[in-house]
């Protein structure tokens, strides 16, 4: 009798310690959210405020303008820009070493086929992060004036010889231009 009470005392203490371990140790998963924020601004004199969220693959920017509410998807991996299930853009990824601390070069595509300012901004910070969002106005701005049916952009990251955290301090910077060549700039985030 003695020997099976162990034996029920030991399975108890093995499933115990078995949960503790898998509840201090969560693992995870890559939708798991590392970014959420909220932008308000006023475009066309109506407040919008732009909801970002983002994750290791996706970048999320929802808004809503006159009751209607519009989401905008930034595929990380793929490079697809998606607005109301409409794919309005993508981007293609190529590594070059041509200058000392360029590490890296995305070329892409904006639909601008869209008269709304708001939603234009809310493409242009899918893309580049809610830092960029003061400058996406003015981006924007530019895009809806000119009419421009395609936007072009460039994402370059860089890396300096500054070591943070034992690695290079990285950084980007996006180009928007007008056209395909990629010598007329509408500017940079």
């Amino acid at each position: 009798m003695r020997k099976l009470a162990k034996k029920i005392l030991s399975i108890c203490l093995i499933a115990i310690i078995s949960i503790v371990n898998v509840a201090v140790f969560p693992v995870k998963a890559e939708n798991d959210l590392i970014f959420d924020e909220s932008i308000e601004t006023k475009i066309d004199s109506e407040e919008i405020t732009y909801n970002i969220y983002e994750n290791e693959i996706l970048r999320r920017v929802s808004y809503n303008k006159n009751g209607v509410e519009h989401v905008i998807d930034y595929n990380k991996q793929s490079g697809n820009l998606i607005l109301d299930g409409k794919n309005i853009g993508n981007s293609e990824v190529g590594i070059s070493l041509y200058a000392s601390h360029e590490l890296s070069r995305r070329n892409g595509t904006l639909n601008a086929d869209l008269s709304d300012t708001a939603a234009v901004v809310a493409a242009i910070v899918a893309v580049v992060g809610s830092a960029g969002a003061a400058a996406a106005i003015t981006i924007a701005n530019v895009i809806i004036s000119r009419s421009l049916p395609t936007v072009y952009y460039t994402d370059i990251t860089y890396y300096t010889d500054e070591l943070v955290g034992g690695r290079p301090r990285m950084y980007h910077k996006y180009y928007f231009y007008s056209n395909a060549a990629r010598t007329d700039l509408i500017g940079v985030i």
